[in-house]
């Protein structure tokens, strides 16, 4: 009988998953170990660098498209204004280049808001470049909508 009541024991606790001395133990979410929370907070964290990297990807090739436009747009102009100044220099006039005394002066387009002035003076066959630059040509409204401190006055 003693074997027996041993071996029903025994059965008991490992079923119940209890056995002298010892209690079960119930799962608590707040038992995740540290590593657990320190692996889901670096997960997260190399998510979020890798949409601010794709974020400043998307930044970058987009002020690299505008760059090239700019710059297309500019040497358009530029061969456009050697295109006129080798006319001036062969004696023709073209149809824009305004003519005083021995320089000529002449504007190229760039887009909306610039333009390439030129300025050449020409003396046979001879020529010398006195302006070639590009100038804003827009409208400008400044922004005075922030009031800025205008200093105090000290009275003696």
């Amino acid at each position: 009988k003693q074997r027996t009541k041993g071996r029903r024991r025994c059965i008991k606790e490992t079923l119940s998953g209890r056995s002298e001395g010892t209690m079960k133990k119930k799962f608590n979410l707040t038992s995740v170990g540290g590593s657990s929370i320190l692996t889901i907070f670096g997960v997260l964290m190399l998510i979020v660098f890798a949409l601010l990297s794709l974020s400043t990807a998307k930044a970058d090739r987009n002020l690299a498209d505008r760059t090239w436009q700019a710059k297309e747009a500019y040497y358009k102009a530029d061969r456009e204004a050697e295109e006129i100044l080798g006319r001036l220099r062969a004696g023709e006039v073209p149809e824009g280049v305004t003519k005083n005394g021995k320089q000529y002066s002449y504007k190229c387009s760039i887009d909306d808001n610039q333009q390439l002035q030129v300025v050449v003076e020409i003396s046979g066959k001879d020529y010398r470049i006195k302006q070639w630059k590009k100038v804003y040509t827009g409208d400008w409204q400044g922004d005075n909508s922030i009031e800025v401190f205008g200093g105090v006055q000290i009275d003696d």
